[in-house]
């Protein structure tokens, strides 16, 4: 493992820019001169860190690749593909915050505070590092304060997802099934779902993707740098999403001990990326140690509690909580794959389950034909499966897909393995042979099916899913552009209204409603006092749900509003708001 001087040299200097990074954030060492540090500085050092750490270790190799030749341009259109899928009406298909709240506040806190400690958890729900929004937040300065920004550092996460499938499908099968599997995850509707959203769960896939691919690459006779690359994507896992966080460290380990065996390499330099991912993944660590805050906060409080496991322990010869066990945590998870949908209705929503049924054939095909042509990459993708599906049996809410995530690459090479297996079968069938374009057909037709899929009945079911009640958010949307000071009444008997989050999207937006904004039930709003007395000094915006008459023949007799206006967004009819806007001046609808 001997360095060269200057390789040496950049190594130390990475490890100085994360302990650095450390000691900003936990101030543990007494170094004052770096306490206070502004974001970018921190963002900086993280960047230069990794950067400087992969060229140490990995002994300053630079990455000797060809310009694009006719083997890389099918992954540079399949890249191309994954993009514009996860980027078309990006802000406009689904028009509502799906748990990105707390995404908008880390964004308006960074745009309004210098020195945030960027290692700290940036929500107390939202157990993360300030990493993925600081990212955001680069978007919104370039794209402004809209959905659009917000998601697009998912697409581009996403959209990278594929090449790194790519890489990784290379390392344990053969080219044809690395294409086979980018495209299919490139079609994925769970993956090109989660590219949409301003959520952090993307970026796990792809940084603990490309950790195996680099650490696959090595272990079957790779250089010290793709050790290097491996520990060093393994260690930035650790900053974003707490499944990631959790899985990757044990799938690597357990990788490792699978390919020393099945691949009998010389795994000299394999102590590389044990000491990059140790580098890297410190100074999260060093924070949350020096904060005293539990290294998996989120898990403990999703997490089944102990009186469960006591129960279940105790249970002696009673087999009953045993089989609820299984039947309630074990089963549910692996059924999300084949059958079960998303129980959160939320996240992904939908009818189906991750793998749509035209599409478990060729999951099952792959997963035999993995075992019987590659047996350990068949053992390692059902193990990355496997401890994710486990990881989710120990949790309440054991089927809300947004857990699942980690597991879309494997899924997506399994089905891959299983349609080049399918092509080669279907090969030898003379008619077959006979129509040179039927392998073209069939993979489109699959790869259409899903894409219409996603962007057809499920966008649409899902839209209905995410609204329960009334969107109140489409409310503070349309009241984006209102003049300043216009009192907005948002008049609903939805039971569930939340205020905080309504504010929060009008600060984002630059416009802070807060004074403005009152919510009212049907009942408040007939108990005021004449509307003919209303405040000439502003404009009044009435956001009345469709089904409530009484309010609206109030607006019609009172100040001659007659005709309300309907979102203009893609909002499902019952769950929007009548708009009635009056202007005292001017008299208007």
């Amino acid at each position: 493992m001997a360095l060269a001087r200057s390789h040496g040299l950049a190594a130390a200097a990475g490890a100085l820019c994360l302990l650095a990074l450390a000691e900003i954030n936990a101030e543990a060492l007494g170094l004052i001169f770096l306490h206070g540090a502004p974001n970018a500085v921190q963002m900086g050092l993280l960047m230069a860190g990794t950067g400087l750490l992969t060229w140490g270790l990995g002994g300053g190799q630079r990455v000797q690749q060809r310009l694009p030749g006719p083997d890389l341009w099918p992954l540079a259109i399949l890249t191309l593909a994954a993009f514009t899928l996860r980027t078309v009406s990006l802000e406009s298909a689904v028009h509502f915050y799906v748990d990105e709240g707390s995404f908008v506040e880390g964004v308006l806190k960074l745009q309004t505070e210098l020195h945030v400690k960027l290692l700290g958890p940036f929500n107390w729900i939202a157990a993360f590092t300030w990493v993925y929004p600081y990212m955001q937040h680069l978007s919104v300065g370039v794209f402004g304060p809209n959905l659009l920004a917000l998601r697009f550092v998912s697409a581009a996460l996403g959209t990278l997802t594929t090449p790194a499938v790519y890489l990784l499908g290379r390392a344990l099968f053969d080219r044809q099934t690395a294409l086979l599997a980018a495209l299919l995850l490139v079609v994925f509707p769970p993956h090109i779902h989660f590219s949409r959203l301003g959520l952090n769960n993307i970026a796990d896939p792809l940084l603990g993707t490309l950790a195996l691919a680099f650490l696959t690459r090595g272990l079957k006779g790779g250089t010290r740098r793709d050790f290097a690359l491996a520990g060093v994507f393994l260690g930035l896992t650790q900053y974003f999403y707490e499944g990631g966080r959790l899985l990757f460290p044990a799938l690597a380990l357990a990788w490792a001990g699978v390919g020393l065996i099945a691949w009998k390499p010389r795994a000299r330099w394999l102590p590389v990326t044990a000491l990059a991912a140790l580098a890297v993944a410190a100074p999260v660590y060093i924070t949350l140690a020096s904060w005293d805050i539990p290294l998996a906060s989120r898990l403990g409080r999703q997490a089944l509690p102990p009186e469960y496991w006591a129960a279940l322990l105790l249970s002696g010869s009673d087999t009953g909580l045993m089989a609820a066990f299984l039947r309630g945590q074990l089963l549910p998870p692996l059924l999300h794959i084949v059958s079960l949908p998303d129980q959160s209705a939320f996240y992904y929503g939908g009818d189906t389950a991750l793998v749509l049924p035209f599409m478990l054939p060729l999951l099952a095909l792959g997963t035999l034909a993995a075992l019987r042509q590659k047996g350990a990459a068949a053992l390692l993708l059902a193990l990355w499966i496997a401890l994710a599906l486990l990881g989710n049996s120990l949790l309440r809410d054991n089927v809300w897909t947004a857990r699942y995530v980690v597991i879309f690459p494997p899924l997506a090479l399994l089905m891959g393995v299983g349609l080049a297996a399918a092509l080669s079968a279907l090969d030898r069938l003379p008619a077959w042979r006979q129509c040179p374009t039927a392998p073209a057909l069939l993979v489109a037709a699959l790869c259409a099916a899903q894409v219409a899929y996603y962007f057809g009945p499920h966008l649409v079911r899902y839209n209905q899913q995410i609204r329960p009640e009334h969107d109140h958010q489409d409310a503070m949307f349309r009241a984006r552009d209102f003049p300043p000071g216009t009192q907005i009444y948002l008049i609903t008997d939805d039971e569930i209204v939340w205020p905080p989050l309504l504010i929060y999207l009008s600060r984002f937006w630059g416009v802070d409603r807060e004074a403005d904004l009152r919510v009212l039930t049907p009942e408040e709003f007939a108990a005021l006092p004449d509307l003919g007395g209303l405040w000439r000094g502003a404009d009044h915006a009435f956001f009345v749900q469709m089904d409530d008459s009484a309010s609206r023949d109030r607006l019609h007799f009172e100040l001659g509003l007659a005709v309300g206006q309907p979102s203009p967004y893609n909002v499902p009819p019952d769950k929007q708001f009548l708009l009635f806007y009056y202007a005292p001046a001017r008299r208007t609808v």
